[in-house]
């Protein structure tokens, strides 16, 4: 797959994956980051999201985890080439927005 198309899946995405994190963020949770590993598999031109784990998270709220993964399997992923299936392993940093100017 090309990076540049997960990276659009995922810019695309990130609406509702601040949403997710906005209400840890104004609990004042700060910068946070949270490694994923999904398959993708090839149906027609998408990409079908499966077997997604959380591999690394400085976070460990259930509820924002289990949101993160259902917006992520809601993504629009284009189909892998070759086999029809890759493995992702990719990196979210989630940050507060600083309200103190620092």
């Amino acid at each position: 797959m090309r990076k540049e198309d997960i990276r659009t899946a995922i810019q695309d995405a990130r609406p509702g994956l601040q949403k997710c994190y906005a209400p840890l963020a104004e609990r004042g949770a700060g910068n946070q980051r949270v490694v994923v590993r999904f398959t993708l598999v090839g149906q027609g031109t998408l990409g079908s999201f499966q077997d997604a784990d959380i591999i690394e998270s400085t976070l460990d709220d259930p509820m924002f985890l289990s949101c993160l993964l259902r917006e992520l399997s809601q993504a629009r992923f284009r189909a892998p080439w070759g086999t029809g299936a890759a493995t992702i392993t990719y990196p979210f940093v989630f940050q507060s927005s600083a309200r103190d100017g620092g």
